[in-house]
């Protein structure tokens, strides 16, 4: 687990199944100035500038982390210590980034092939710039290009608006991030078994669902899924009311979004005042796909809304690309994570709450899986402060490992368990 506090000290913690503990004697892996992670000049809510993935052979983390200097740091944990490796692409300077800019956020996405250590990763920085490079179990390159990607992404507010996401089959990836103009995204693909890194598409601007306002997207997350099929999410600026909310899927085969056929769809208009996503400071939204064979390629979204029935907001997905009826349970939310047990299928989301919700606190709700609806019920985690202190601190990541996938393709499984709980 990676923590950035109020001080923008970077600690990692281990959690063995018993106990947390910090590798290194306790201290953080970095201690640095409070300008690190500030977002913008825009924004008081700092950035999380630390992500961590494992190696889907070796089992060994490596950790990507902002220091007090502009190039991207990296660190290793293998399970028994802690190592500071330094810059991403040495020598100093030759990671693209505008002068004096700092990089807010980082998303990594291990390759699920046995046999692989790859690991993708894009970057967003405080001039707006993009990037991306390839990890390959020894070394970090540029995938062939040392210029970057994009300088004018998403807008001055410096939010999470990039990510990058592996096809389930693991030979295809997508990088994607929110262009500077209204309802427009960009992406370009790397292909593993040619070790290509395709075109930057041209702006992709996306069918406008209805009612909803044109406006520039501030946090994009991709969540793949089985066959192929990724689920893109995409949480608007605030423009005046609220954040809209909405998704488009990835066309396996054409290598493309689907953003006409299926059209994008809205699943919550903040076009007016007292609707919408709750609050754009916070990534109000989170998808999980399920677990149950029975259920492969389905799957929960669960987002944060300030409607008149506010509240946390469910919606479950079917693929290709159909959405079922929205449901709303608990109270006023800022922040929602959630995930899927595996093998029993059952869900788990944690809810932080907004200060117009009744408690304040932060939860945890549960539901079995096969698309039961969740419950009205929820257990506090922890009571809360008085002021609700936003932004997104702490990313958490599990050991997937090898147990999946076997051969030197990927494509050969070892064993699906589905497991039944059985009450008396």
């Amino acid at each position: 687990m990676g923590v950035l506090d109020g001080n923008d000290n970077i600690y990692i913690q281990v959690w063995n199944g018993r106990t947390w503990t910090i590798p290194a004697g306790g201290g953080p892996l970095q201690t640095a100035a409070s300008t690190l992670c500030a977002s913008a000049p825009a924004s008081n809510t700092p950035a999380r500038c630390v992500q961590i993935a494992y190696e889907y052979t070796s089992d060994i983390a490596r950790i990507v982390y902002q220091n007090n200097t502009r190039d991207p740091q990296y660190a290793t944990w293998n399970g028994t210590t802690l190592t500071n490796n330094g810059l991403v692409l040495s020598p100093a300077g030759t990671y693209p980034t505008g002068g004096g800019a700092r990089h807010l956020w980082y998303r990594l996405a291990p390759r699920n092939v046995a046999g692989s250590n790859d690991i993708l990763m894009t970057s967003f920085d405080s001039r707006q710039d993009v990037y991306g490079v390839r990890w390959n179990g020894a070394a970090w390159s540029d995938m062939g290009t040392t210029a970057r990607w994009d300088t004018s992404t998403s807008n001055a507010n410096n939010r999470e608006a990039v990510d990058v996401a592996w096809q389930s089959d693991g030979n295809i990836a997508v990088f994607v991030y929110a262009d500077a103009s209204n309802w427009g995204i960009r992406y370009r693909t790397w292909n593993a078994t040619t070790s290509t890194l395709g075109a930057l598409s041209a702006v992709t601007t996306l069918a406008n669902p209805g009612a909803y306002t044109p406006a520039r997207f501030e946090w994009v997350r991709l969540y793949p899924g089985p066959s192929n099929n990724i689920v893109l999410m995409l949480q608007t600026a605030n423009a005046g009311t609220n954040p809209s909310l909405e998704s488009t899927t990835w066309a396996s085969g054409t290598s493309t979004f689907n953003t006409a056929s299926p059209p994008v769809t809205g699943h919550d208009n903040g076009n007016a005042a007292a609707t919408g996503v709750e609050n754009a400071v916070s990534r109000g939204f989170d998808f999980v796909w399920e677990q149950q064979p029975k259920s492969s390629g389905n799957g929960w979204l669960l987002w944060g809304s300030g409607t008149a029935t506010a509240g946390i907001h469910t919606r479950y997905f079917t693929s290709p690309a159909a959405w079922g009826a929205t449901s709303a349970v608990r109270d006023r939310t800022l922040l929602m994570q959630a995930g899927a047990l595996s093998p029993s299928g059952r869900f788990v989301a944690g809810a932080y709450q907004a200060t117009a919700s009744a408690n304040d606190d932060t939860e945890s709700l549960t539901t079995t899986g096969g698309g039961t609806a969740w419950p009205n019920a929820a257990t506090t985690l922890w009571p809360g402060a008085t002021t609700v202190q936003q932004g997104e601190r702490v990313f958490v990541v599990t050991r997937e490992g090898n147990r999946i996938n076997s051969g030197a393709s990927g494509t050969n499984v070892v064993s699906i368990l589905e497991t039944h709980e059985v009450v008396p």
